[in-house]
């Protein structure tokens, strides 16, 4: 599936899609009705990435709330500008969400180092907002305003302005066993097409 441009992702859906990597069984699988991915094959197991479904559009309001897992392995979510992503297959890699001339961000949680990182990427450079201990059952939130700011809240803290970005984003995770992402919450408030 090619998401060659901002049309193809459609509003967002707190739903994963666009699997690859291993090949599904029951250590990688998809529950809650599409909404949590897991890789449960061991440390360093199976490897496993895929999309949220939609992107926020440009210069436009959204809202996802979602919760890393907190295993051995780096329980990551990625937003990315949707341009960023290979046009011709689909497919990511780690680094496409720091993309020169895009602006981006980076969410990382997990047991074995105890900690969550939180990255945001500025025209291809990257600045850690956030080097604490790692969470466990806590939701983030992640938002655009109607200026554009965007703020990410982890639940027991305050708010963080991140930045005042117009991009059109899209949510990705890769990662390897043992991890987790899950998606309680992605819409778009407004939305207007690239």
């Amino acid at each position: 599936m090619a998401f060659s441009n901002s049309n193809d992702w459609g509003s967002l859906q707190p739903c994963w899609i666009n699997l690859h990597g291993a090949t599904p069984d029951d250590y990688i699988y998809v529950t809650d009705y599409g909404t949590k991915l897991t890789s449960q094959n061991g440390n360093n197991g199976k490897k496993m990435s895929g999309f949220l479904k939609g992107s926020t559009g440009i210069d436009a309001q959204f809202h996802i709330s979602f919760k890393l897992g907190y295993q051995w392995g780096w329980s990551i979510l990625y937003m990315a500008n949707v341009k960023a992503i290979s046009s011709t297959t689909g497919v990511v890699t780690p680094g496409d969400w720091n993309t020169s001339g895009y602006n981006g961000m980076g969410f990382w949680n997990n047991s074995s180092n105890n900690k969550l990182y939180v990255d945001k990427s500025v025209s291809g450079t990257s600045t850690r907002l956030l080097d604490t201990t790692g969470i466990s059952d806590t939701i983030i939130n992640l938002w655009r305003e109607s200026d554009n700011g965007v703020f990410y809240r982890i639940t027991g803290s305050n708010a963080v302005e991140v930045g005042t970005f117009t991009d059109d984003f899209c949510f990705y995770t890769i990662a390897q066993s043992p991890w987790s992402c899950e998606m309680l919450a992605a819409y778009n408030v407004t939305r207007k097409i690239s």
